[in-house]
C-alpha cells in the first residue's frame, strides 16, 4: 500500500506539473480558492461548495500544485524544516464534485537524531467526495473523505487509514461567517469543529487580498484505552492523561494574495500563523506536532508560522 501511494504520488506530481506547464489555458477564479498556506482551510473546506461544484450548467475543474515550509492540519504539524508538495485535483458538476488531494515530504524530519536525515516520502493521499449547494445568502455542503496514510519515513511503517464526514454552512455575507464540523473515524474517533471568518478585497482587476481567520475545537470520542496523546488531555510535563481531549484547540489567521497571470493561471502566494487557544492547547500542539524526541517539553513549539506559493488552473 505505501509503495503504490508513493507511485502514484510522484506520478500525480509530475503529471500535474506538465499539465501546467502544457495545457491550454482555462479561466480560473482565484477568489474561490482556498489558502495556499493553511492546510486546515485547503482540507477543510471540502464541505464547502468549491468552484469546481458551483451550480453552474456546465462541468469545472480546478488544479493546483502547492509549495510549502510546512505540512499544518488541526492543531498538528506533520513536518519539520522540509518543503512540502502539494498537489491537489478537484472536479465538480451542479453541486457536486470529487476531488484528490496528496502530500510530499522532500525531507521527513527524523525524531531520533541518531537516524540521520530521510529521503523524500510521499505521506498522504485524500479522496474526497462532496455536494454544495446555495440557498439565497446561505451556502451548505456535505463531504465524505477518505485520508490513505503512508508512514513518515520510507520504508517506515504504515499509519492506519481514515475516513471523515464534514457539514458546513456559510452565510454569504459581510465576513463570510462559516461553521465545518468534521467527524473523523477509523484511524480516530473525534469530532472537530471549525468556525471562521474571511473578507476579499479587490485590489486590481488581475490582483486581490484574501484575510481569513478561525478557530477550532476538538472533541475527542475514543474509548479511554483506545487513546493515544492524539486525543488526550497532556500536562505541562508533557505527560498524557487518561481524559479525552474536549476542549478548543487551534486559531489561525491568514493572508492569501491571488494573482491571475492569465484569466487562466494564477499564482497564489500566502501566510499563516496558526497558535493554541488556551493552556491545553498549547500542551497538545506542543505533544503532537512534529519536533525532537529529546527536547524539553517545555521548548517545543506551540505555533507555526507557515507559507508558501500555490500554482493553479481553473475551467
Amino acid at each position: 500500500m505505501r509503495g503504490a501511494l508513493k507511485r502514484i504520488g510522484c506520478f500525480w506530481i509530475a503529471g500535474m506539473i506538465c499539465l501546467l506547464t502544457v495545457t491550454g489555458p482555462a479561466p480560473a477564479r482565484s477568489e474561490d480558492r482556498p489558502a495556499a498556506a493553511a492546510q486546515a482551510d485547503a482540507k477543510s473546506e471540502a464541505a464547502a461548495p468549491a468552484p469546481a461544484a458551483a451550480d453552474g450548467e456546465k462541468p469545472a475543474a480546478d488544479l493546483t500544485v502547492s509549495a510549502l515550509n510546512l505540512y499544518y492540519y488541526q492543531g498538528r504539524a506533520f513536518s519539520r524544516n522540509s518543503l512540502v508538495i502539494q498537489p491537489s485535483l478537484t472536479v465538480g458538476y451542479r453541486g457536486f464534485s470529487a476531488g484528490l488531494w496528496g502530500n510530499l515530504d522532500t525531507n521527513p524530519y527524523p525524531l531520533d537524531q541518531a537516524e540521520g536525515k530521510h529521503s523524500g516520502n510521499w505521506t498522504e493521499t485524500d479522496v474526497t467526495l462532496s455536494y454544495g449547494k446555495t440557498f439565497g445568502r446561505v451556502s451548505a455542503g456535505l463531504s465524505y473523505a477518505y485520508y490513505g496514510i503512508a508512514g513518515a519515513n520510507a520504508g517506515g511503517a504504515d499509519v492506519r487509514d481514515q475516513h471523515d464526514l464534514g457539514v458546513s454552512l456559510k452565510l454569504n455575507t459581510l465576513l463570510n461567517p462559516a461553521l465545518n464540523v468534521y467527524y473523523m473515524f477509523d484511524n480516530s474517533q473525534r469530532w472537530y469543529f471549525m468556525i471562521g471568518i474571511s473578507h476579499t478585497v479587490e485590489i486590481r482587476r488581475m490582483i486581490s487580498l484574501k484575510l481569513a481567520a478561525t478557530a477550532g475545537y476538538l472533541a475527542s470520542d475514543m474509548g479511554t484505552a483506545d487513546m493515544d496523546g492524539a486525543h488526550n488531555r497532556i500536562d505541562d510535563s508533557g505527560n498524557v492523561l487518561a481524559e479525552k481531549y474536549n476542549n478548543f484547540l487551534d486559531g489561525m489567521v491568514s493572508i492569501t494574495l491571488p494573482v491571475k497571470l492569465t484569466k487562466f493561471i494564477t499564482l497564489t502566494p500566502s501566510i499563516a500563523f496558526a497558535f493554541p487557544l488556551g493552556k491545553d492547547a498549547e500542551n497538545y500542539m506542543k505533544y503532537n506536532s512534529c519536533t525532537d524526541a529529546a527536547m524539553n517539553f517545555s521548548d517545543k513549539p506551540s505555533s507555526f508560522l507557515i507559507y508558501g506559493l500555490a500554482a493553479g488552473f481553473g475551467f
